[in-house]
């Protein structure tokens, strides 16, 4: 389903997907106290290409059952980085280093987020995206991805 997604523009199962994540995030104690979802951001070449955020379709999916303000522009993709599916580990780090900036640090600063992802693999992207908004005035960052 991820695949068909990102690679092929099949949106069809994206409210099932955000449903069945909700429905995993309920059992975490601390989802209740998220404020606010964050989609990891494309970088806007990529997002013209696909049309899309594949994360920011997910967090809206979740936000419709779960009730929580999606910030989509809340971080930007300042780099056109490599696709992280053909790195290895270090590469992936090294890749997605400084990608990220914090673009609405108001609308973050002592909140908890939610950070939404759809397919998390060494966590690289996590990471750094977490590190942004942190270092930006986020009390607490979560993370939430659909696949592994």
């Amino acid at each position: 389903m991820v695949w068909e997604l990102k690679y092929h523009g099949d949106i069809r199962a994206v409210p099932w997907m955000g449903r069945e994540l909700y429905e995993k995030l309920v059992e975490k104690d601390w989802f209740p106290q998220v404020e606010a979802l964050v989609p990891v951001p494309l970088h806007w070449r990529r997002r013209v290409q696909r049309r899309f955020n594949q994360s920011e379709l997910l967090a809206r999916a979740i936000s419709r059952v779960a009730g929580k303000e999606v910030l989509p522009w809340a971080l930007q993709r300042r780099k056109h980085t490599t696709p992280q599916v053909r790195l290895d580990r270090t590469r992936r780090a090294e890749n997605v280093e400084g990608a990220f900036r914090l673009r609405q640090a108001k609308r973050i600063k002592g909140r908890v987020v939610l950070l939404v992802d759809d397919v998390m693999t060494t966590c690289a992207t996590a990471e750094t995206c977490s590190r942004a908004l942190l270092d930006g005035g986020a009390k607490t960052v979560y993370v939430a991805i659909y696949a592994r």
